[in-house]
Parts: C-alpha cells; sequence; structure tokens
C-alpha cells in the first residue's frame, strides 16, 4: 500500500476512483484502512506505513504462532517512535475501536 501512495509516475492517481458510493477517491478511503504491524516493526516499512496512513489506523498485530510475538515486539524500541504512537500502536487504537475490553 505505502508504495501505491507514493508512486511517482501517477500510475496510482490520488483522485481517480471517485463515484457516488467513493466520493472522495479511492486513495482516501485507503486512508481508511486499519493497518497492523506484524513484521514491520522495523524501520523501513514503518516509515513508509507512517507516510501512507494516520497513526490512528495503526494497529498492535503479530503471526503468532507462526512467528513468536518477541519477533514484532523486540523492534520497538529500535524504532524510537513518538510516545502517543507508541502507545496508539500498543493499546490506544484497539481500545477505541473495542472499548469493552480496555483495562480499568
Amino acid at each position: 500500500m505505502p508504495g501505491a501512495s507514493s508512486n511517482p509516475n501517477g500510475k496510482f492517481n490520488r483522485t481517480e476512483g471517485k463515484s457516488e458510493k467513493i466520493p472522495n477517491s479511492t486513495f482516501y478511503e485507503l486512508k481508511r484502512l486499519y493497518f497492523e504491524c506484524a513484521h514491520a516493526t522495523y524501520p523501513m516499512p514503518m516509515a513508509a506505513l507512517r507516510a501512507f496512513a494516520p497513526a490512528t489506523q495503526f494497529l498492535f498485530g503479530t503471526d503468532f504462532p507462526i512467528e513468536p510475538t518477541e519477533s514484532t515486539v523486540e523492534q520497538f524500541p529500535g524504532l524510537k517512535l513518538p510516545a502517543d504512537l507508541q502507545h496508539a500502536l500498543e493499546r490506544g487504537n484497539a481500545e477505541r475501536l473495542w472499548p469493552r475490553f480496555m483495562q480499568s
């Protein structure tokens, strides 16, 4: 996704795809999807994700049990993310989506 959004040759036009059902364009709607970070907690994919979508759309995810949870979690410190983004990824966005699972 992030690669398509920054295509300098214009193959993915940001205003293309407007219709009655998609008045703000396909690009706008793609940015509203949620993106989980399983195996994307390395600098390059995280930079691409941050350039493509707002932090409100990021969710924590792993590929457990295929891959250990640590393969995602252990990469976070090296990213040096702002505290608000770190919180959003770790739990904030999930709590907003599913408030009944919030810890009190």
